[in-house]
């Protein structure tokens, strides 16, 4: 199961009711366990030319219902680490010309967040997290999500800012309980 941490205002999933703290158990009634089995569940739908997946999803209360929910929805935002991001099409003002033509951009940032403290805000573009590049929303969750996996304590963001300036790399910690933890490693 996925504990939805964020939900992007804009998206269909909120205009269909879905909010933050509710748990998606299973896509296309398949469960569904971490992250990136969601984001793999939307691009199996999408490369399969669906414009729709039935997922179950609990609310507050624990009380399971059935969605449907585009599949572009998912692909076009992701949030981790109190940042919220959308799927934006690259201009030139940013780097990379050999990347593809799309990139993350940063469109809510938790108050509460460190990312907040760190000073990132809504506009600005990661281009990696770690030795990770990262196009879309779902590059920067499954990079984030890869990192909690090998117990890496900090998340090290290549971020632009509204300019296209490169800011110096942002270090986030990850979120892990304490039987988690290991050796801290240097920036890859």
């Amino acid at each position: 199961m996925v504990r939805m941490q964020d939900v992007d205002p804009t998206s269909y999933a909120a205009k269909a009711g879905i909010k933050p703290g509710m748990i998606v158990l299973d896509i296309a009634e398949t469960q569904v366990a971490t992250p990136s089995q969601f984001i793999a569940a939307f691009r199996t739908a999408k490369a399969a030319g669906e414009t729709e997946v039935a997922m179950t999803i609990a609310n507050e209360a624990g009380v399971q219902q059935p969605w449907e929910l585009p599949v572009a929805d998912a692909a076009q935002t992701g949030a981790m680490l109190g940042l919220t991001l959308a799927l934006a099409n690259r201009t030139v003002k940013f780097p990379h010309s050999a990347w593809e033509h799309t990139m993350a951009v940063i469109t809510q940032v938790d108050p509460e967040s460190e990312a907040m403290q760190q000073g990132l805000k809504p506009g600005m573009v990661v281009l990696g997290v770690g030795s990770t590049e990262v196009r879309t929303p779902l590059d920067f969750v499954a990079a984030v999500e890869e990192l909690n996996k090998t117990g890496a304590p900090t998340a090290w963001l290549d971020v632009y800012d509204e300019a296209g300036v490169a800011m110096p790399t942002v270090a986030l910690a990850l979120p892990q309980d304490a039987a988690a933890r290991r050796v801290s490693r240097s920036r890859p």
